[in-house]
């Protein structure tokens, strides 16, 4: 499955997963009117983190 369709409060939702962002282990394109959110995430299976603190980051741009 690479793409759903759902009808959630009268407005359509839709999903699409691992088409765009090539170069990630995963992606997920959310459209719901006229908001659209890319999510994407990538993971280094090789390496071992042995501190207990963990580096994210959030872009967002309006």
């Amino acid at each position: 499955m690479d793409e759903a369709k759902l009808m959630f409060l009268n407005k359509e939702e839709e999903y699409i997963f691992d088409k765009f962002a090539k170069q990630t282990n995963g992606s997920v394109y959310y459209k719901n009117g006229n908001n659209v959110l890319l999510a994407t995430v990538v993971i280094d299976e090789n390496c071992v983190v042995e501190e207990d603190f963990l580096p994210l980051t959030v872009q967002y741009i309006e």
